[in-house]
């Protein structure tokens, strides 16, 4: 169990530092003026209202936020998300741009 535990610990701490250095490149790029902004969609509102065929996966790759489901103790079952359910996300300002 500890074991377990301490590999999940791990990937989350893998998956922090993945998200933090990415929005570093982007906040370099955009200083050296090489960020495109025109091309990213608006950002997701801080509530939002989940569509059909969505999964709480596509809602953070769409808004920005990996931790969705930390920050929502009313979702107990991460694959049981249907539509018109509403969660409280972090939107990061350019979730899906590229370099």
């Amino acid at each position: 169990m500890a074991n377990s535990l301490s590999s999940v610990m791990k990937l989350g701490s893998v998956r922090d530092q993945n998200y933090y250095d990415g929005l570093e490149a982007e906040a370099a790029a955009a200083r050296r003026g090489k960020l495109n902004l025109n091309h990213l969609p608006p950002p997701c509102d801080e509530i939002y209202v989940v569509g059909e065929g969505e999964t709480l996966h596509t809602i953070s790759d769409k808004c920005g936020d990996p931790f969705i489901v930390e920050r929502n103790p009313h979702i107990h079952d991460p694959d049981d998300v249907f539509p018109g359910l509403v969660i409280r996300i972090t939107p990061n300002p350019y979730p899906n741009s590229t370099l």
